[in-house]
């Protein structure tokens, strides 16, 4: 313990501060309100829309769309540069920066061999963007410490945002037949029900780790996220938050006395996860969307676009398999582009909403630059994986495989809050594992040097 003081101490001011908590409740703000005045005069109105507003709605919004891309463009150009105060972390900080610019050269290669369509460059630049802020979250939250007003501050902020949000819904679920009960998806106040979903998701996760926030705020906040998952029919969002509230439960029951652990442990195993389960079967089934295989197979559906992805690729030439069709191409942002510029989005060679994480990346840089991208998320990854992190990532692993992950930016920060959170609070040091493997010199659990097993030594004791 001497040795992780010794390195708490020599951090400058902000290693100290608390500020990434206020960020990512401010900018969850700032993300979840842009389309609220959309979503306030569509449902006080006598036929409001399910699913998604249309286009000519958000447009109407103005430059207040555009808010949040701002916020994450400065804080993009501000964590390097806070980073780069610890001497220690100059190294990591050089190693991230080859492999993001070597991501965005592969990206590129298409557009510069003039084989991909230009204006998508901005949608993936777009993802690019939402992916160096998530990584910037997770490297100030290692370096800096929480603090019980910072966490009642961002958690408070989540659920004021979900009782917000709770007014269109319960307006758009008022202008539902009875018969439209079991079929309709309720955005509330975002863009689309799949937005709303994804934002009760990252809710789930920013509730369980907030363990200084206090437990009434932390249970609201879970509830109201399953609620939300539920008026949106996301079925990824509903199984998301149904796991993330058993793995809070379990672990206030680990933190429990020994009797009463011995009781919660039944309740969990014999009450919690059945219902759990039978609840999450219902709200399904209330959302309409139990027909998965059907759906999926169906025209636009994920299995569907599956095997029209497969059959491209079959016919695809080597440079295409190997490169990609640059960054972009099959992300949802691309869609509105081609609508923008009037063409079909089918149009566009490989431009296919797959909804996958893994498959959009290979679409957009190939073989080559799609184990560049997962070579580069595991080395950041690995390090921060520990048994009380298991929920979060489950949580990814579903993501990857129903949704572009790496678009969603509400997702993106609460995944890097939450396991960086969840690796400070499994040891002692509160000083620097920065970045993860990326940095194989750090003083960090996973170091093999003679100071990294020194440091271990110390926090045994």
């Amino acid at each position: 313990m001497v040795a992780s003081m010794r390195l708490a101490s020599s951090l400058p001011a902000y290693g100290r501060s608390r500020a990434v908590f206020i960020f990512v409740g401010v900018f969850f703000l700032a993300g979840a309100v842009q389309y609220a005045p959309a979503a306030f005069s569509d449902s006080s109105s006598s036929t409001p829309l399910y699913w998604r507003f249309q286009e000519t709605d958000l447009e109407q919004v103005g430059p207040l769309r555009y808010v949040k891309d701002a916020v994450l463009l400065l804080f993009g150009a501000y964590w390097p540069f806070v980073v780069s105060r610890f001497p220690s972390a100059i190294h990591a900080l050089f190693k991230y920066a080859v492999w993001f610019l070597a991501v965005l050269c592969f990206g590129l290669i298409a557009y510069v061999a003039d084989t991909g369509f230009l204006p998508f460059v901005t949608a993936g630049l777009r993802w690019l963007l939402i992916l160096h802020a998530a990584v910037g979250v997770a490297a100030l939250a290692l370096l800096g410490r929480s603090s019980a007003f910072s966490e009642r501050f961002m958690v408070t902020m989540l659920i004021a945002i979900c009782l917000f949000d709770l007014y269109p819904v319960l307006r758009q679920l008022g202008g539902a037949s009875v018969a439209n009960l079991a079929v309709i998806r309720l955005p509330g106040m975002f863009s689309n029900a799949g937005t709303a979903g994804y934002f009760s998701v990252a809710c789930g996760i920013l509730a369980l780790i907030s363990t200084k926030a206090g437990p009434g705020r932390c249970w609201s906040l879970a509830v109201l996220s399953l609620l939300i998952a539920a008026t949106s029919g996301t079925r990824y969002a509903i199984l998301a938050n149904l796991l993330l509230m058993i793995s809070s439960y379990s672990r206030s029951s680990s933190r429990a006395g020994l009797n009463l652990k011995v009781i919660r442990t039944y309740l969990l195993f014999f009450v919690i996860v059945p219902s759990a389960l039978i609840g999450g079967v219902a709200l399904i089934a209330f959302a309409g969307r139990d027909g998965l295989v059907d759906q999926q197979m169906a025209q636009g559906g994920r299995l569907a676009n599956l095997l029209l992805v497969w059959d491209e690729i079959e016919r695809a030439d080597a440079f295409d398999v190997l490169f990609g069709r640059g960054i972009g191409v099959g992300t949802n942002t691309a869609q509105g582009i081609a609508a923008a510029n009037q063409i079909d989005p089918l149009s566009v060679k490989w431009n296919i909403l797959i909804d996958n994480t893994i498959v959009t990346t290979f679409l957009q840089l190939g073989l080559l630059g799609s184990v560049l991208v997962w070579v580069g998320v595991a080395s950041m990854l690995w390090p921060l994986a520990r048994k009380e992190a298991v929920p979060i990532l489950i949580v990814i692993a579903l993501g990857l495989i129903t949704q572009n992950m790496f678009e969603q930016y509400f997702l993106m920060l609460a995944f890097a809050l939450g396991l960086a959170v969840t690796r400070k609070s499994s040891f002692e040091v509160k000083s620097r594992p920065m970045l993860g493997a990326f940095d194989g010199n750090a003083p960090g659990l996973y170091s093999r040097s003679r100071a990294g097993r020194q440091l271990r030594r110390s926090n045994s004791v």
